[in-house]
């Protein structure tokens, strides 16, 4: 079926006002000393922090949909900062499958063999953790 009328031409449309900046993202862009307080984990500049773990970084660093989740540690009371530390999450030691059928163990953040293990090697790392 033919088309008896031209498509409308697109004009190019202004852009879009952007979302305004908070102010205090438009503050200096010197490294503040933060705390990951909320639930799960967060990653930042290819750094893995969980709950309770500190972090340097400057405030356009940081996404404003984490900003939930994170605090400022200058923001915080002696109370509020010893409570968030003793709430940090230490993961437990896991395996991790590479090709071939070998295994990676990791225990406190730490790789524990340098070498891909067998299955049965890698329990028996996790047991001795």
């Amino acid at each position: 079926m033919k088309r008896t009328t031209k498509p409308e031409s697109k004009k190019a449309s202004s852009p879009k006002p952007k979302k305004e900046i908070q102010e205090s993202m438009k503050t200096s862009p010197e490294k503040i000393l933060w705390i990951k307080t909320g639930g799960g984990y967060f990653v930042i500049n290819e750094q893995t922090y969980y709950p309770g773990d500190k972090f340097e970084a400057t405030e356009t660093e940081i996404r404003e949909c984490f900003r939930n989740t994170i605090k400022k540690v200058s923001d915080l009371s002696e109370s509020e900062l010893e409570q968030l530390e003793k709430e940090r999450v230490e993961r437990p030691p896991y395996m991790e499958r590479k090709p071939g059928g070998k295994y990676y163990v990791y225990a406190k953040g730490q790789r524990m063999n340098d070498t891909p293990v067998s299955r049965a090697e890698a329990e028996k790392l996790l047991s001795e953790q």
